[in-house]
């Protein structure tokens, strides 16, 4: 599991996105506030697809497209599981919540 959060912690960083959409927005739809802090999204090497080898490295047959998100709140600490949330539906992994699943995009892209 320590592969998947180092990846997530990677990949979610402290600042603001200074991106021509972000700047451009009233809505910054690469910035977070996680703990106070502005946080963004590093977009190079950090695609759905990026994100789905790590996850199947680390989970194996575990990884599902209904995937119990009591999962990752055993393993994870609660900043971690909420930076994974804000980089899985940015990336379009995760497709919405039913009943405490994640509902996945395994796709290829």
């Amino acid at each position: 599991m320590s592969k998947l959060i180092d990846f997530i912690e990677s990949t979610i960083v402290a600042g603001r996105c200074e991106c021509i959409r972000c700047k451009s927005e009233t809505v910054e739809a690469h910035n977070h506030v996680f703990n106070g802090i502005v946080h963004r999204r590093i977009f190079a090497g950090r695609s759905r697809t990026d994100i789905i080898k790590v996850m199947k490295a680390v989970m194996k047959d575990a990884l599902t497209e209904s995937f119990p998100k009591e999962l990752l709140n055993n393993f994870m600490p609660a900043d971690v599981v909420e930076k994974f949330m804000f980089l899985g539906k940015g990336s379009g992994l995760i497709l919405s919540e039913e009943d405490g699943n994640l509902i996945l995009n395994l796709e290829d892209e």
